[in-house]
């Protein structure tokens, strides 16, 4: 399976451009924002692969030799967690723009990004 591009990928990309437009790019709380956003991503994408590449929805596990019992991956329960997580720190480096930002001076609104991406 070819590596697909997530909506995640153009959200960060989407949100590191607003960043410079306000410049607060090199802000340190929008600069970890940005950094632990990539790493949730990298997490979500490793859970994904995990599950849908390598089939594993359905696990087994063996407490008495010879019998087997199947259970629903335990990935399958960690995937909402990091994503929403994932959803938080974007939240957040929208409000470090908000707050910390000033008006962008090549014409990008902010409030037309958070438009497009509600979630976020």
């Amino acid at each position: 399976m070819g590596k697909r591009v997530f909506r995640a990928e153009s959200v960060y990309n989407n949100l590191m451009k607003m960043a410079k437009s306000y410049g607060c790019d090199k802000n340190a709380l929008f600069v970890a924002a940005a950094h632990q956003y990539q790493v949730q991503q990298t997490v979500i994408e490793r859970i994904r692969v995990e599950i849908e590449e390598e089939e594993r929805v359905v696990v087994t596990k063996e407490y008495v030799p010879g019998a087997k019992n199947a259970y629903i991956s335990p990935l399958i329960k960690e995937l909402p967690k990091h994503s929403e997580s994932a959803n938080k720190t974007a939240a957040t480096m929208v409000a470090i723009i908000e707050a910390l930002g000033h008006e962008a001076a090549d014409g990008q609104r902010l409030e037309e990004f958070k438009r497009t991406h509600p979630k976020t």
